[in-house]
């Protein structure tokens, strides 16, 4: 069996854990638990809490 390289995260993964650590700092949570509970999750954590723009129309 070939050996595969290492790849960078998806671009899914690196929001999900960007968000994480947000969250982690904003409810003094530690950001192991949050990242945990996001990939249980499949990354279920609202990109809204994380990007307050996200979503909305440019005026």
């Amino acid at each position: 069996m070939a050996a595969m390289p290492d790849l960078p995260p998806s671009h899914h993964q690196q929001e999900r854990i960007v968000c994480s650590i947000i969250a982690a700092e904003k409810y003094a949570v530690p950001a192991n638990i949050l990242l945990a509970i996001a990939e249980k999750e499949n990354g279920a954590y609202s990109s809204e809490s994380c990007h307050p723009d996200h979503g909305k129309a440019a005026t």
